[in-house]
Parts: structure tokens; C-alpha cells; sequence
């Protein structure tokens, strides 16, 4: 394998740069506005997304890009906070689930809006509609698959 080039360098630097920046404003600004963080919003949005609001961790963890242990992790302090709830799967005795609560289901419609701004500060707004279809579809070629 070749290196990259200067201008490959720099496009992925770039990149990498900007959306890491993106994110950790976002969480930034759900954090200060809500006290839940970009990850917790994530891990509550997907939990509302499904049946009973319930997803096992390691469901639950690709559904929100982090590891099974991080998310584990996560899911135990949002639980302490009345988020969510942890489940045992039934007939896995070593599986667990997290189901969303009453409580964070409140607290995701809460903080919603919040979350909408700051995406729209962070990013949208800095892109024309034409842009953002464009950016849309180049990232839409990018295939991910789950590591070997």
C-alpha cells in the first residue's frame, strides 16, 4: 500500500476534524441545556425507536456505534437515574436488556428540541439544501460493515 497524499491527508483530516467538533458540541449542549449526553440521548432515541422499548445491550450497543462495555456501563448509570431499566433475557443467563422508562421517555421528548437546535447550529445551518442532499449521498456510499 501507497501512502496517502497530502490532499488525502488532508480531506480525512479535515473530515475527521469536523465531526468530531460537531459532536462534541452537540453533546456539549445537551449536556449543559439537559444533563444527558449525546450518547444517552442516542441510546434513549433508538430504545423509543422499538417494541416496548426494549433492546438487548448488545443490540443496543451497535445501534449506537459504542462498545458492549461502554454501553453497559451507560446503561447502569442511566438506570441509577431512572432512564431506563435492566432486564434479564429470558432463558439467556447471561443476557440483559434495557428498557426505556416512563422517565426517559420524558426526558427524551424534553430534550428533543434542544438536540434539533444544535444539530442545526453545528452543521445544517452552515449547508444549503442542495449541499446537504450532496453530503447525504456521499456518505450513503460509504458501505459499513460490522469488523471480522
Amino acid at each position: 500500500m501507497s501512502r496517502l497524499t497530502s490532499e488525502e491527508r488532508d480531506i480525512f483530516e479535515e473530515f475527521l476534524f469536523t465531526a468530531v467538533t460537531v459532536q462534541r458540541r452537540v453533546d456539549q449542549d445537551l449536556f449543559e441545556e439537559n444533563s444527558l449526553s449525546l450518547s444517552e440521548y442516542t441510546a434513549l432515541r433508538r430504545l423509543s425507536e422499538v417494541d416496548e422499548g426494549r433492546l438487548r445491550m448488545t443490540e443496543l450497543a451497535a445501534a449506537t456505534g459504542l462498545s458492549v462495555s461502554r454501553i453497559s456501563r451507560m446503561v447502569r448509570l442511566m438506570e441509577q437515574r431512572g432512564l431506563v431499566s435492566r432486564e434479564p433475557v429470558p432463558g439467556d443467563r447471561r443476557g440483559w436488556s434495557a428498557v426505556l422508562s416512563i422517565t426517559g421517555r420524558t426526558r427524551l421528548h424534553q430534550t428533543e428540541r434542544s438536540y434539533a437546535a444544535s444539530v442545526r447550529r453545528n452543521l445544517l445551518d452552515h449547508f444549503d439544501h442542495g449541499q446537504l442532499r450532496a453530503l447525504s449521498a456521499l456518505m450513503a456510499t460509504i458501505e459499513w460493515k460490522p469488523s471480522a
